[in-house]
């Protein structure tokens, strides 16, 4: 202490007091040093103006709403400088910089009534256009300012929670996810499943503090501060998987599986987003600035050692793992309930080679391997798989076989004729046929088997002389 200081004995202790440049050296580094996003006032031509101090924040990130590799989130770190939404009357002063309060060391003018400062984030990935918003594809906490009643405080204010996602996975095959098909490394999801789906966008919001401004004498406008939380600020986000949902449609693909329906929704993207209105709504706060946020800590390429769901092994094989192709051109028969009509009747064929092709499962279909359906358990017949090939230009001087195209019709492809329905396919100067297999008691999930014709990968050769019908010859390779 020093000769300045005073203590004065009473009867109830000791008073001390303390010169005025000694308070105005304790306020001083207190000014110099704040807590991380504390409340202070600051007087200006006789009234109180608001300041808030810089702070850190630690947040989370998903990739929202492209979860459909499965979904992931990482930590990141930033630095908040700025305010970055205000509500309506909310009047900033910037100042000259280099302080460790928001705006430069500027302060806020607010009129009379109740104010509240808070920390937000929203979920949602910038990399795929899901939002124009400059707030929201910042990926980046944002404090706001504003009185009560105010047209955005239920946004600010509303729902907070984990991003969630579901799996949707359909009993019957789905055709178009084979690797393939896709152009991938491998069949997506063992060619079973749909993709991982969106379902409700996570949101975070904290309360910094709540202000209170009264009018005094003269107009003069009076500050008080209810300081919630100080220092650096957790916001945590989690994308949560909340499981499967199962659905029995015979018709699901890549063009209307329930991902793509979703993502390509119109007039709205993601319209099966529960909460899409909550992104609606977060979409119309527009950010004062564009720089009031700085990422310390960001993160790494975590796609290179995500878990991959490519399953590296065909569909014909995933209905069930001992049905190894023994040979090419192999059936495996197999019952499953359609839940309304009985059972259907399907079969993995295995990958085999004609003239070196791999034939497709239907005409403009996919290479094998697949599985082909013969028709519900209502129905009760043996049918017949052929293996067609056609003759391109067969009417001209230069016929073209095989065609080596996939996407011509003369292309190898399986076909099917029912017994006792239809006839057999006879040869002739467009197409050739081989038997490849018989279905047979289809209608009875006890005996229902397919009997092979062939066991192995084949070879044809065509031969044309004058006006006579052409005549195939069929070799095992």
């Amino acid at each position: 202490m020093s000769n300045d200081v005073t203590f004065t004995a009473g009867q109830g202790g000791v008073s001390y007091g303390l010169p005025q440049d000694i308070v105005d050296t304790m306020e001083s580094a207190e000014e110099a040093s704040p807590d991380q996003f504390q409340l202070s006032t600051v007087t200006v031509t006789g009234s109180q103006r608001l300041k808030l101090a810089k702070g850190s924040v630690t947040f989370t990130q998903s990739n929202m709403p492209r979860v459909k590799l499965g979904g992931h989130y990482d930590k990141r770190q930033g630095w908040i400088s700025k305010v970055a939404v205000y509500g309506s009357g909310v009047m900033r002063t910037a100042g000259a910089g280099g302080s460790p309060w928001m705006e430069g060391g500027g302060y806020y003018t607010l009129t009379p009534g109740t104010y509240y400062v808070t920390v937000s984030k929203f979920d949602i990935n910038q990399s795929n256009d899901d939002t124009e918003s400059e707030l929201l594809n910042a990926e980046a906490p944002w404090v706001s300012i504003f009185k009560s009643g105010d047209d955005i405080e239920s946004t600010i204010f509303s729902e907070t929670g984990p991003s969630e996602y579901v799996n949707k996975t359909n009993i019957h095959k789905m055709t178009g996810y084979d690797a393939t098909s896709t152009g991938l490394s491998g069949d997506w999801g063992n060619c079973h499943t749909t993709w991982f789906n969106p379902t409700k966008w996570g949101y975070d919001v904290k309360l910094i503090g709540i202000v209170t401004v009264t009018t005094g004498t003269g107009d003069v406008t009076n500050i008080s501060i209810d300081q919630h939380l100080v220092g650096p600020i957790d916001l945590h986000i989690p994308c949560q998987f909340n499981g499967t949902t199962l659905c029995n449609q015979d018709d699901l693909n890549e063009a209307n599986d329930p991902y793509n329906l979703n993502k390509d929704s119109t007039p709205v993207k993601w319209a099966n987003i529960v909460n899409q209105s909550q992104l609606s709504d977060m979409e119309e706060l527009t950010p004062a600035n564009t720089d009031w946020f700085q990422e310390f800590v960001g993160p790494a390429d975590w796609t290179s050692v995500n878990y991959s769901y490519l399953i590296p092994s065909s569909c014909a094989a995933q209905d069930d793992p001992t049905d190894a192709c023994e040979h090419p051109f192999q059936f495996h028969p197999f019952k499953v309930s359609d839940g309304e009509s009985g059972f259907l009747y399907r079969a993995n064929v295995c990958a085999g080679m004609v003239n070196n092709l791999v034939p497709l499962d239907e005409i403009g279909g996919q290479l094998l391997p697949a599985t082909i359906d013969f028709g519900p358990g209502a129905i009760v017949y043996d049918r017949k798989i052929w293996l067609r090939l056609g003759t391109e230009a067969y009417a001209t001087n230069n016929p073209v076989f095989p065609v080596t195209n996939p996407a011509d019709d003369y292309y190898p492809t399986m076909i099917y004729t029912d017994v006792g329905t239809d006839p057999d396919p006879v040869d002739d100067d467009e197409y050739c046929y081989i038997l490849m297999g018989v279905a047979r008691n289809i209608g009875d999930p006890v005996n229902f088997t397919v009997d092979q014709t062939i066991s192995g990968s084949v070879w044809a050769e065509r031969l044309k002389i004058g006006t006579r019908t052409a005549v195939y010859y069929w070799a095992g390779v």
